[in-house]
């Protein structure tokens, strides 16, 4: 179960969010949410949400999404969310107004399908805030397919335990079978207590060519990015995937 709000945001004129004040808003939740469930949150496990900021065309107005993964997640944070018509940021002076609330419950995996196109071989993922891989103890400048298949089966695998995806010579097929054909991407930083993590944001284009059942695989994971995200640091802002048919 998968419960996603996308929030419109308004600060007061001279104050400004950003996609780095992600972690601010992350701040605000873990100061909300219940200490039992807080204490969860610093686990090193799967953090059970994903959240990010972006931009629109108002330079006070931002859009903030919130990926929900579980009953007991949904529940939690759910109940914040709804009474909230104002958000209290320590960084800002004015509160921020919530201008409007949407939210979507995906009660199951079908449901969060794209449709499917048979001959379809080029899958497009652009990375719309700043987005990284941890790889042998060093942050990833640039995406690889290896990387972005890898953290998809990661963050499937612990959203769905029960439907765990461990076969070692499938994720081999995957890898040989997805690569990046054409990308735009430029370097970035994310700035996140005190430290500025590399990153990298823009599109890459991936071609696949799998056996039927490794590309509906590859599509199941491709359709559930948009909420999981893509890299580490999802819960705080970075990694946020944008997709398209």
């Amino acid at each position: 179960m998968i419960k996603q709000y996308q929030l419109l945001l308004k600060t007061a004129e001279g104050e400004f969010l950003h996609p780095y004040s992600a972690y601010w808003l992350y701040s605000l939740l873990v100061k909300c949410v219940s200490p039992e469930f807080a204490n969860q949150l610093h686990e090193p496990t799967f953090t059970p949400f994903t959240q990010y900021v972006t931009r629109t065309s108002n330079p006070n107005e931002v859009i903030w999404r919130i990926n929900l993964f579980g009953e007991n997640t949904i529940t939690e944070i759910s109940s914040l969310i709804d009474a909230w018509d104002q958000l209290q940021i320590e960084r800002l002076q004015s509160p921020v107004t919530i201008i409007k609330k949407d939210a979507i419950l995906f009660n199951n995996v079908d449901e969060m399908l794209l449709p499917r196109q048979e001959q379809k071989t080029f899958y497009t993922m652009q990375f719309g805030t700043p987005t990284t891989f941890k790889s042998e103890g060093e942050y990833a400048l640039f995406p690889s397919s290896r990387l972005i298949v890898q953290s998809l089966l990661n963050k499937w695998n612990a959203l769905y335990p029960e439907l765990s995806m461990r076969d070692e010579d499938a994720v081999q097929m995957l890898n040989k079978g997805i690569c990046i054909r054409n990308y735009k991407l430029h370097s970035t930083q994310y700035p996140l207590s005190g430290l500025k993590l590399p990153g990298f944001l823009g599109y890459v284009e991936l071609q696949v060519r799998l056996s039927e059942p490794l590309h509906e695989l590859w599509h199941l994971l491709y359709s559930i990015s948009p909420y999981t995200g893509v890299g580490i640091k999802t819960a705080l802002g970075m990694g946020a995937v944008m997709i398209k048919l």
